[in-house]
């Protein structure tokens, strides 16, 4: 477990090696370290390394982590609220790039005035992971705004990655069925049967589809969905 003062250079080549001998590296939150020099040169979520047969250890403490109080704190000003009373799924609250959503896009996204919007949750207990997504709700405080976030990372995907090398023509299947998917919740169709026709599907707030046909296991998709059962 390393401090968040480190940069990309520290970690890189250990990461690569690392993995390529069976380990994990992470940050804090269990999110793959995020190597976009653009955005952030440093490890500003920390940094968890494990080696190979220590994978299960290696997830417990990142669970851990996303219900710590000191820990979640680093994630204070992009929005999170940084004194949950439950765990937080802050691994599954990031955009296709691996930050956290912030506040502000969250209201943006759901037309709700940024100024009124001091902090967000995303509770664990109100997470779906399955074997080809994960998703979360979120909720804006204050107030009583929520929304069904899904995000789709092949590449973060156990099944996902067993699926490339037992199956790849199901994963580029399932590059093309989440591209149509996306694709029709974020269209002016979908918008016009949920208007015309009254079926009861989710209005999509904001869509981000990243499908790779070249490597479909760097596919990426997420989409911000009205939140039909917010409790």
């Amino acid at each position: 477990m390393i401090h968040t003062k480190t940069s990309l250079w520290d970690t890189a080549a250990p990461t690569a090696v690392l993995e390529a001998l069976g380990g994990k590296v992470t940050d804090y939150f269990g999110n793959p370290l995020v190597y976009d020099a653009e955005r952030e040169l440093g490890n500003k979520f920390g940094v968890i390394a494990s080696v190979a047969g220590a994978a299960k250890l290696h997830d417990e403490l990142t669970k851990a982590l996303r219900g710590d109080e000191g820990s979640l704190s680093f994630l204070a000003k992009y929005g999170l609220n940084p004194n949950p009373s439950t765990e937080q799924c802050i691994d599954i609250a990031r955009d296709l790039d691996g930050f956290p959503l912030t506040k502000d896009y969250l209201a943006r996204s759901l037309g709700v005035s940024e100024s009124d919007v001091d902090t967000y949750r995303c509770p664990e207990n109100e997470s779906v992971r399955g074997l080809m997504s994960n998703a979360c709700r979120i909720h804006l405080e204050p107030g009583d705004s929520t929304a069904f976030y899904k995000r789709i990372e092949f590449a973060s995907l156990s099944h996902a990655r067993a699926k490339m090398k037992s199956a790849p023509h199901k994963l580029i299947r399932d590059v093309k069925s989440y591209r149509v998917e996306s694709s029709f919740l974020a269209s002016k169709a979908c918008e016009s049967v949920i208007e015309k026709a009254g079926l009861r599907i989710p209005r999509c707030f904001d869509a981000n589809l990243r499908p790779n046909d070249t490597e479909p296991i760097q596919s990426k998709f997420s989409v911000l969905l009205e939140d039909f059962s917010p409790s």
